[in-house]
């Protein structure tokens, strides 16, 4: 089961949360077939676990806090829930509601995250920015700075499970190669969606197969490396 940000959380079972930006957020159907990863994880769920996909498009560390989408998520986490916590592509953002510098108001948002999460009796879980794609002579670039690095150091520091997803993703993208790398992403040719009559070619913003494919290899990468976490469903 999936609940969509706002519908009150019945606790029948427990929740994974998911907390971040567009790349993860559900989309409204004049933005399809864009799609975040997080409207296809539910299918890789242990019985008895829900999804609440909190993701909003355009948030940061800063926006989530000031904005109010934090506090629903506190307001609907329930003791032994999971959630989350996956930001970075919008932290460079140049506007004063967004933008955080990644070794000192980034790391100290995610730090308030993460007191906050545990004083309402949920467990945060680290994700780092998937990559964008951004090739330069045939290679994949780096396109998030010292976030993913800044996050991971935050998660030792506070002993919170973390998966450099932005290298694992760059990992892929390189092995995809330039062109085939497209079929992630929202590439459309001109009238291919009506919701994209000229065509579209974003490189940030995941295609629904794209959205599928993030989607399970998150799922691979936790169950991979912290396999003992109980909202972790046995297929893959």
């Amino acid at each position: 089961m999936v609940f969509n940000p706002g519908e009150p959380i019945h606790h029948s079972s427990r929740t994974l949360h998911l907390l971040g930006d567009s790349t993860c957020s559900i989309k409204e159907s004049r933005y399809r077939p864009e799609t975040g990863w997080g409207e296809e994880f539910s299918p890789f769920l242990a019985p008895g676990w829900s999804l609440a996909n909190w993701a909003v498009n355009g948030l940061s560390t800063r926006s989530v806090l000031s904005s109010g989408v934090f506090d629903k998520t506190l307001d609907s986490l329930a003791a032994g829930d999971w959630v989350i916590v996956q930001f970075g592509h919008n932290e460079p953002k140049p506007d004063e509601e967004r933008h955080t510098d990644p070794w000192t108001s980034f790391t100290e948002n995610l730090k308030l995250i993460v007191t906050r999460i545990r004083e309402n009796g949920g467990n945060p879980l680290f994700l780092s920015s998937i990559a964008r794609r951004q090739f330069i002579d045939g290679k994949a670039q780096h396109t998030h700075g010292d976030y993913p690095q800044a996050m991971k150091q935050v998660a030792l520091k506070l002993d919170i499970p973390y998966i450099d997803i932005n290298h694992v993703t760059m990992d892929i993208l390189d092995a995809m190669g330039e062109e085939t790398s497209k079929d992630i992403f929202l590439h459309l040719k001109p009238e291919e969606s009506p919701n994209y009559p000229k065509g579209c070619a974003d490189d940030t913003h995941l295609c629904s197969w794209g959205a599928l494919f993030i989607a399970r290899i998150i799922y691979e990468q936790v169950a991979s490396r912290f396999c003992d976490l109980p909202f972790l469903g046995s297929t893959i």
